[in-house]
């Protein structure tokens, strides 16, 4: 098990979870959850990923390795099992599911004009030219009903439709107006933080040394923060979180999976 490796390479090295969370970002309790595979208490399977990746990393092991047998720890391969005696006749049954997939694929592949008309195609065709005929017919009775209104070659016009038309046409056209457009070289007082969401993360925000948010934002969540010094900011996902700073929009914070530390302060 991943949690296993993780956890002897650890007593190896003589490091004790606190040592582990004070090195990473990774909260102790979710440290001991992937040591003890306990998939339940962990926010979920991308952020968890990121915490055995930084984990492995920081030990020194194969991260993209142990992440990999992480993923298949938690979505095995389902292993088909074939009663006794049975073994020849399932072997059979494999290779002509075997064959039959080659041919559809063969078939499939072949260019439109040397594969064999099959039915379904033939019901596509028949339905397409019927939806023609109607979107036909509709446009003809739209015609029909267009010209049937006008009067000597031009379509009657009422008084009231003349009014409005001499008022439209007479109206003068709007100003443009002056658009207030927020300058990034504008001075600020402290530090305006904002965090938008494209995924669910984990996420903790310290104001001036206090914590002022902890827990996992939801996609399309939008939090903001202001300090009159400073902001910490660890994220679990950081693929998930985009950040302006005093109106200064500085992208998505890295890659998914991957946990980062960002501090902000005032300029």
């Amino acid at each position: 098990m991943v949690g296993d490796i993780l956890r002897r390479e650890r007593e190896r090295q003589n490091l004790s979870i606190k040592d582990i969370e004070q090195a990473t970002s990774i909260r102790a309790l979710y440290i001991e959850a992937i040591e003890k595979s306990e998939n339940d208490k962990l926010p979920g399977e991308v952020y968890t990923k990121g915490f055995i990746k930084n984990y492995a990393n920081f030990l020194k092991l194969d991260s993209e390795s142990l992440v990999r047998q992480y993923r298949d720890e938690i979505s095995p391969v389902p292993v088909v099992s074939v009663p006794e005696g049975q073994e020849g006749e399932g072997a059979a049954q494999a290779s002509e599911q075997s064959s039959e997939s080659a041919k559809t694929e063969k078939v499939m592949k072949a260019p439109r004009s040397t594969r064999p008309a099959q039915p379904f195609e033939e019901g596509n065709r028949n339905s397409m030219m019927a939806a023609a005929a109607v979107l036909v017919l509709a446009l003809v009775g739209g015609l029909y009903y267009y010209f049937s209104g006008v009067n000597g070659g031009e379509l009657a016009v009422t008084p009231t439709e003349q009014t409005q038309v001499v008022e439209q046409t007479a109206k003068p056209e709007a100003q443009p107006t002056a658009t207030n457009v927020a300058s990034a070289a504008a001075p600020t007082d402290g530090v305006n933080l904002e965090a938008k969401f494209n995924d669910r993360c984990w996420t903790k925000v310290t104001v001036d040394g206090v914590v002022a948010y902890e827990g996992t934002a939801e996609q399309g969540e939008s939090l903001t923060w202001k300090a009159n010094d400073r902001i910490d900011v660890t994220a679990g996902n950081a693929g998930a979180i985009e950040f302006v700073e005093n109106g200064v929009n500085l992208g998505i914070a890295g890659a998914v999976g991957d946990v980062i530390d960002k501090t902000f302060v005032k300029k």
